[in-house]
């Protein structure tokens, strides 16, 4: 899956594209947060990324948003509540 958002984005827009994924997911999340552009990553990992919730997020695409409630418990909220 993120593949396929990362090559249509870099094909489809001039935006700076930042997988946080991985175990370069720390290095590219402060990369993203330095030159901006979109970021591509997941529920579980988004919410795990340190200090990512100190810095604005201008738009926020949840694709396939009925996993946060199937597969995290409790997650729908956790997802919601995370930014404050």
């Amino acid at each position: 899956m993120f593949g396929n958002w990362v090559r249509e984005l870099e094909e489809r827009t001039n935006l700076h594209v930042h997988l946080l994924h991985g175990q370069a997911r720390d290095a590219a999340l402060q990369d993203w947060i330095d030159v901006g552009g979109i970021a591509v990553t997941s529920y579980a990992t988004l919410l795990s990324l340190r200090g990512v919730n100190r810095h604005p997020i201008h738009l926020l695409i949840a694709d396939e948003a009925h996993y946060i409630k199937i597969q995290m418990p409790g997650g729908h909220k956790t997802f919601g509540d995370w930014h404050k």
